[in-house]
């Protein structure tokens, strides 16, 4: 029986060492898994970071960006309203001319514009206070002394069209009246303006 307890011995030994081995192979391989996965955890908890500080940092530019916008619409309506302001006060300082200087700037306006000499020149009721009773005269005195002969009459409408003149000759009409010419100046003036004032 010595022998079988022997072998029975030494099997139960062999086994032991096996069961030792194979739980040591078993820690190692799961201290590798663990290390591993802490790894991987490690990794995915650094990208989870960095794809939220830079979704941080896109959604703080994204609202800088927009607020900026913001402002320079702000800016760009508020510059806008003083463009608008200062178009109207040209229009105003205009109508608040003395009479003989509105007349000189009327009469040079119609002397580069009138070409037959015989249009209607159509002026608003509001500058009936504006002009002399001879303005007719002077015009055609003007026209005189630069060689040219002219037949125009004025006639007064009740339309307030901002100061100045419409012309009507054989198939055209002319829209001289100041608001009319700002309106089609503005675009090439408003940008001299804007860089003086801003």
């Amino acid at each position: 029986m010595t022998g079988i307890d022997n072998i029975k011995g030494r099997i139960l030994a062999d086994a032991e060492t096996k069961v030792n081995d194979i739980i040591k192979e078993a820690e190692k391989k799961a201290e590798t898994i663990v290390s591993k996965a802490k790894d991987k955890a490690f990794d995915k908890a650094n990208e989870i970071e960095q794809k939220s500080q830079y979704e941080a940092n896109e959604r703080k530019r994204i609202i800088h960006s927009m607020v900026e916008l913001g402002i320079r619409k702000d800016v760009l309506a508020a510059k806008q309203v003083v463009l608008c302001k200062v178009f109207d006060e040209a229009r105003n300082r205009i109508n608040k001319l003395p009479k003989d200087e509105y007349e000189k700037i009327l009469i040079s306006m119609l002397m580069e514009t009138i070409e037959s000499g015989d249009e209607e020149i159509i002026m608003s009721k509001n500058d009936l206070d504006r002009i002399s009773p001879d303005f007719v005269q002077k015009v055609k005195g003007e026209f005189e002394k630069a060689g040219k002969s002219v037949d125009i009459k004025i006639t007064m409408e009740d339309v307030d069209f901002g100061g100045g003149f419409i012309i009507k000759g054989k198939g055209i009409e002319i829209n001289n009246s100041f608001d009319a010419i700002l309106k089609m100046r503005r675009d090439e003036i408003e940008p001299i303006v804007a860089e003086l004032l801003f």
